[in-house]
């Protein structure tokens, strides 16, 4: 039987379980060089690697913490899922500090916009590892989905209309892993409250696409820049829903 408390996530030690990797090239930035190999450990030892995340801990923060490097963020935000799949329920002790890192990031304007939608979907992984434990975590991550889901888009804008796909695909594979999580504990009903957001969500893709519709949003995605692509996710087959609907007018909120 699980336990239902979420455990506080007590320092580990902050030695590295890697070997020592050989010195960067002189073009590259030292910390970005030596961070992602090192990221890879957990998807090479798979369900072994329990006895290394008190030492795996500290590069993971790194990575996660790294947003001015948005493809080591991106790395790292992988990372997350593979640990998930690897431990299981053993990750518990890390949720919560791997989420307030993920959530930290999906407010933060300054990382790429293109990290933001696998961070989503980080919240699904998170969820069926943990099962019915991730109850302690619903009202900050639904309460983020669904501002995530009132985003609008300009659908003039090819780059915007991409980028809303990709946003909506994390919501709904979000949507997924934490009921599934849930439901695997039977606390499916703990979904409830959350339900109007989700079916507002399908009613927003359900429309026709509407000309000249604003791009307002509600939290921020960060500059625009060249689309870049993360690392995929063994347990879910990633397709981009290029053509999802963006809903036919724009919502405006405050911060």
């Amino acid at each position: 039987m699980r336990d239902s408390t979420p455990q506080a996530l007590s320092d580990g030690p902050r030695a590295s379980c890697a070997a020592p990797l050989p010195p960067p090239p002189a073009h590259s930035d030292p910390t970005s060089s030596r961070l992602t190999p090192t990221l890879a450990l957990p998807a090479a030892v798979e369900s072994e690697f329990e006895k290394y995340m008190p030492h795996f801990r500290p590069f993971l923060c790194l990575g996660l913490n790294n947003y001015e490097e948005h493809q080591v963020c991106a790395v790292a935000v992988g990372v997350v899922g593979d640990i998930c799949r690897a431990l299981e329920v053993k990750v518990l002790p890390y949720c919560e500090e791997i989420l307030q890192l993920l959530l930290r990031n999906l407010q933060n304007p300054a990382l790429n916009r293109n990290v933001k939608p696998p961070i989503l979907s980080c919240f699904g992984d998170i969820a069926l590892a943990v099962g019915g434990n991730f109850e302690a975590y619903l009202q900050v991550t639904m309460s983020m989905l669904e501002q995530a889901g009132m985003t609008a888009m300009d659908v003039s804008n090819p780059d915007l209309v991409d980028y809303l796909g990709q946003l909506r695909e994390g919501i709904f594979e979000a949507y997924t892993g934490v009921l599934q999580g849930l439901r695997a504990d039977n606390k499916g009903p703990k979904f409830t409250p959350y339900l109007q957001g989700a079916m507002r969500l399908l009613h927003q893709v359900a429309l026709p696409p509407a000309r000249g519709a604003d791009c307002r949003m509600r939290w921020d995605h960060g500059p625009a820049r060249a689309p870049t692509r993360w690392p995929s996710r063994a347990a879910t087959t990633m397709c981009r829903t290029t053509s999802a609907a963006p809903p036919s007018a724009s919502s405006e909120t405050s911060r």
